[in-house]
């Protein structure tokens, strides 16, 4: 969490969790950052993470711990449900 480098002394914080397809340009980052970051680099952050696919800015931290579940155990899910529908 961001808590923790702010704690050890690190004034601005931007937090965030690309995904696979990120690797190809195709990816979904979730991503946050400490109030005391400007817009304007805000809007650099997010020019970065969007080099990976697509960014969305969420206000609170633990939608990044939400999404990242979704994300990497989505797929697995998908794959168990087939492999039982399909014997």
């Amino acid at each position: 969490p961001m808590k923790t480098f702010t704690e050890g002394g690190f004034r601005k914080v931007a937090r965030s969790m690309p995904n696979t397809p990120a690797q190809i340009g195709k990816g979904m980052t979730v991503w946050s950052c400490t109030p005391n970051i400007e817009s304007d680099e805000r809007a650099k952050i997010k020019e970065v993470l969007c080099s990976f696919g697509k960014a969305v800015f969420v206000d609170d931290e633990d939608f990044i711990d939400m999404s990242t579940s979704i994300s990497g155990s989505g797929p697995a899910y998908i794959f168990m449900l087939m492999e039982g529908t399909f014997p």
